[in-house]
């Protein structure tokens, strides 16, 4: 039998933990993602969704309206996470906040923003940093003010 030279497992080691310690020192922010999907933004609309059945929509398709939320999304940073640190048993009875984000060619993306703080983008999974509860409460306000 070949074995694995030793090598070649400490230097996978190696690799990871750099990724790790690069993501630990370097955090990204909301506006990066939500700025690479909300290209050539025509309207965005934002659902509440939740187990007890408050669900809430919020509309805009004003450019002022969808710049102050992309200012506002930069200021706030996260980190990524792995996709499992998403799964919980309390999964079907936590809020979120569905994004769909429309572009001038018709196309849509899509953001999922939970109450635990969890930003789901496609194969991707973050983690807002700081007070998850006051964040949640300046992204609501942010939403009041499409009305």
């Amino acid at each position: 039998k070949k074995k694995t030279p030793i090598w070649f497992l400490y230097g996978l080691a190696v690799i990871m933990l750099a990724v790790f310690v690069f993501q630990m020192l370097f955090p990204t922010n909301l506006g990066k993602v939500f700025d690479k999907y909300a290209q050539n933004t025509v309207e965005i609309s934002v659902t509440l969704v939740s187990s007890d059945g408050e669900n809430v929509s919020y509309h805009t398709d004003s450019d002022e309206k969808m710049t102050s939320f992309s200012q506002w999304a930069h200021k706030q940073t996260m980190r990524n996470r792995s996709l499992a640190d998403g799964i919980s048993a309390e999964t079907s009875e936590k809020k979120e906040f569905n994004f769909a984000i429309k572009a001038a060619d018709g196309s849509y993306s899509a953001i999922v923003i939970d109450e635990r703080g969890f930003v789901h983008v496609g194969a991707e999974l973050y983690k807002i940093s700081g007070n998850v509860d006051s964040f949640i409460e300046e992204m609501v306000e942010q939403f009041e003010s499409w009305k």
